[in-house]
C-alpha cells in the first residue's frame, strides 16, 4: 500500500437491521469479515445505536438465520460477533447507547436458544452457543443491573427443556458474578438430580454454582 494511501475503513453503523445477518453469516469458510485482504482493512463505528439494533434484529430474528446458514457459518459469524475479528461485546457495556436498548439487546439473546438450537437434529451443535455467555462475560465493576439482565436471561434459557441450552446457560452462570447463581443452580441439580448420576458431570454443575468453571 502506497504510504499516501488510506485502509478502507467498514462503518458498521451504515448496515440496514436487515443486512447485518448477510454481513454476519453468509461466507465461505474461512473468509474474515475485517482484514481479509479484500475490500475492508478495518472498521469503524460511528453510531454504536445503529451497531446495537443491527445486532438485536439478527437475534430476534434468528430462527430464520438457521434456515438460511449453514451451522459452520452461523459459529463463525457469533465468533466474529462476540470476539476476534469484531468483537462487538463492548456494546453492551457502552453507556452512551441508553439502558432500555441494551437490556432489551441481551434479553434477545434468549431467542437464538430458543428458537434454533433447542430441538435441533445435530447432536453435536458448533460450539458458538456453549461458548456464547463465556465470550459476553461482564467485567469487574459494571452496574448491577446489567449482571441482572444477564441473569435473568440465562434463567430463561436454563429452563428450556434441551440439554445442550441448560448447559450453555449453566457454563454463563458460572461465569456470571450474581449473588442469585447459586441457588438457581441449586435449584436445577435438586430439579435433575436423577440425570446428574455421572460424578464428573456433577461436578462441572457445581463448578458453575460457585463460580470456578472454566
Amino acid at each position: 500500500m502506497s504510504p499516501y494511501e488510506e485502509e478502507a475503513a467498514l462503518d458498521l453503523s451504515e448496515f440496514r437491521p436487515e443486512e447485518w445477518a448477510a454481513f454476519l453469516f453468509d461466507h465461505p469458510d474461512g473468509f474474515r469479515l475485517i482484514k481479509s485482504g479484500t475490500e475492508y482493512e478495518d472498521y469503524v463505528i460511528s453510531d454504536p445505536l445503529l451497531v446495537l439494533n443491527g445486532i438485536r434484529y439478527v437475534l430476534e430474528n434468528f430462527k430464520s438465520v438457521g434456515e438460511t446458514y449453514s451451522l459452520a457459518q452461523i459459529d463463525h459469524g457469533i465468533w466474529a460477533l462476540w470476539s476476534g475479528e469484531l468483537n462487538l461485546k463492548g456494546l453492551l457495556f457502552d453507556e452512551r447507547i441508553d439502558w432500555p436498548i441494551r437490556e432489551a439487546t441481551i434479553r434477545s439473546m434468549a431467542i437464538p436458544f430458543r428458537d434454533f438450537l433447542a430441538g435441533h437434529p445435530i447432536h453435536v451443535m458448533e460450539n458458538c452457543f456453549f461458548m456464547w455467555w463465556h465470550l459476553i462475560r461482564v467485567p469487574g465493576g459494571y452496574e448491577r443491573r446489567l449482571r441482572d439482565a444477564y441473569f435473568e436471561t440465562l434463567r430463561e434459557i436454563l429452563s428450556i427443556n434441551d440439554d445442550r441450552c441448560q448447559g450453555a446457560a449453566l457454563h454463563g452462570l458460572g461465569h456470571l458474578r450474581h449473588p442469585g447463581r447459586f441457588d438457581l443452580i441449586g435449584e436445577y441439580i435438586d430439579k435433575h438430580a436423577e440425570l446428574l448420576t455421572d460424578p464428573d458431570g456433577l461436578h462441572w454443575v457445581e463448578q458453575c454454582q460457585i463460580g470456578t468453571v472454566m
